[in-house]
């Protein structure tokens, strides 16, 4: 007859807990069993036990008794070394889940694309730190924070578009801005088409890593228009600073700009024929983090326009269309 295997989960028992850790970590403090059960405020006897029956759990001896103050054998070292870390870290645990009780998180960590850090990052960080004891902004592409979320090195991501609809993620629009031009200010206000203006000065485009340069590739390739690679930065402060030293001319968007500087020796325009634009999203693994995504997804919009369009508007009165900032819901 076939034996069926069972679909129970196999639960592995532990050698020791914690209460034992801290008694094993005080007499290796101390050097002696007597002067641990006095500050621990026990006795000699339950100190010695504990340790005991910690040593037949796992099998081996933690200490060489048979020197004065106790030392410790090569597996007590290791284990006073793990131990310190798992005791550490049950303190933050307890402290965590006092924060959260009163809806207080311990710590979070968000993800920002590298086009948004001057925009949001100080804002946002001051928000977050009303939410969370512990706070976290990394900068970065949107493919490293979209995995960052996969894989849980980050909770929350202000990212480019990058993520489609999951069950397992909850996504929030924050705006949508339409593609540029860049100019060294020195350069003629101009109608001409980017092929045409692509012989008369070189292209600074964004990585081909990062999602504006993957945008513009292909924009380009859907006009028709192939334009030999000269320089690209990761950055938008470095495609800014090469447009501005008057280096080439650039495709990117008005956030991008703002990131790079709004500076006199860049002159910005519409993009001529057809345009084309991208969205910002807020990305956090669904059911996690309770209202806290939509939070901060309004408070990006919140600063956007109070602080961010007014500047780009004075700086580019034309392009006052050209980022549309979803509603605060």
């Amino acid at each position: 007859m076939r034996r069926i295997r069972s679909s129970r989960p196999t639960v592995t028992t532990l050698s020791f807990d914690l209460g034992v850790l801290q008694v094993f970590l005080m007499v290796c403090e101390k050097g002696s069993m007597g002067a641990a059960a006095k500050a621990l405020g026990i006795t000699q006897p339950a100190v010695s036990q504990a340790i005991s029956d910690l040593e037949r759990g796992l099998g081996k001896k933690l200490f060489e008794r048979s020197v004065r103050p106790l030392a410790l054998t090569a597996v007590g070292a290791l284990l006073r070394q793990k131990a310190n870390l798992l005791v550490a870290e049950a303190h933050e645990v307890s402290a965590a889940i006092g924060d959260a009780e009163q809806g207080y998180l311990f710590r979070v960590r968000l993800g920002l694309a590298g086009s948004v850090m001057r925009a949001f990052a100080l804002r946002l960080a001051e928000f977050l730190s009303t939410q969370a004891s512990e706070v976290a902004i990394y900068s970065g592409s949107t493919p490293s924070h979209i995995e960052g979320i996969i894989n849980r090195t980050v909770d929350m991501s202000i990212s480019w578009s990058g993520m489609e609809d999951t069950d397992w993620a909850e996504r929030h629009s924050i705006l949508e801005e339409s593609y540029i031009l860049l100019f060294p200010s020195s350069f003629p206000e101009s109608r001409e088409g980017l092929a045409t203006i692509a012989k008369r000065l070189p292209l600074i485009r964004h990585s081909a890593r990062s999602q504006t340069g993957k945008d513009v590739d292909r924009h380009l390739r859907r006009m028709g228009i192939d334009i030999p690679r000269f320089l690209e930065f990761d950055s938008p402060i470095g495609v800014t600073a090469a447009v501005a030293a008057g280096i080439g001319w650039a495709i990117t968007t008005p956030l991008s700009n703002f990131e790079g500087g709004l500076t006199p020796l860049i002159r910005p325009m519409k993009l001529p024929g057809p345009g084309f634009t991208r969205r910002l999203y807020l990305f956090a693994r669904k059911n996690e983090l309770g209202r806290l995504p939509r939070a901060v997804a309004n408070e990006a919009k919140q600063v956007l326009k109070s602080d961010i369009v007014p500047q780009l508007a004075k700086y580019m009165p034309w392009a006052k269309d050209k980022v549309r900032i979803e509603p605060i819901r």
